[in-house]
């Protein structure tokens, strides 16, 4: 499915099947099997089969399962790198990725990361959107980010060899950003300490 914009072209595609240069490639991986979208794909494509070819003729209107990559496994984590390496080697030169990525495993987190290092890709912004939250107390809430941030930590140096250390001092920091990001837009409000 392909929309053009005046310059600009927007096409849905398989980031295996790239060949082509772009200046931003925008992706939502799969989450470690956690989502399986070609199964969602699938349901909705039962309701809508018939109506997706009046409305998008030039879009496909069939099961998209046997591309998808499924698992959480080191097969996973190479077909991620592969196709992180390919948007990378088709990106042009002021190019951009951008990555919609939400998970509330933290090993999960580290994993994303070690694909899109492995691949050549640097990551230069983070943003958190928080979703089904509550409020909390402020005297609640940093204890939680220290344990957050120390958990990160403590996961990323299990992962990392010990004999050829891949991670360095940037990449711990962006995974202390992540860990405190996720627990604090884990609230709606943050509420100032209660009085003794």
């Amino acid at each position: 499915m392909s929309w053009s914009f005046n310059k600009a072209t927007i096409l849905a595609c398989d980031a295996r099947d790239v060949t082509w240069n772009a200046d931003y490639w925008i992706t939502d991986p799969p989450y470690a099997d956690a989502v399986n979208y070609h199964e969602l794909a699938d349901f909705f494509l039962a309701w809508y089969e018939k109506q997706l070819p009046k409305l998008f003729p030039e879009w496909y209107a069939d099961s998209r399962s046997a591309p998808a990559v499924k698992g959480d496994g080191q097969d996973f984590k190479q077909s991620m790198v592969d196709i992180y390496a390919n948007l990378a080697a088709h990106m042009n030169g002021d190019g951009r990725q951008v990555v919609m990525f939400t998970h509330q495993n933290s090993g999960v987190w580290a994993d994303l990361g070690m694909i899109l290092w492995a691949a050549g890709l640097q990551v230069t912004a983070a943003w958190t959107i928080g979703t089904e939250t509550r409020t909390v107390w402020n005297d609640e809430l940093i204890p939680m980010v220290d344990d957050a941030v120390r958990e990160q930590m403590e996961q990323m140096r299990r992962v990392d060899d010990a004999n050829h250390p891949q991670f360095g001092d940037t990449d711990y920091q962006l995974g202390a950003y992540a860990a405190a990001l996720k627990v604090l837009t884990g609230f709606t409000g943050i509420l100032n300490s209660r009085q003794s």
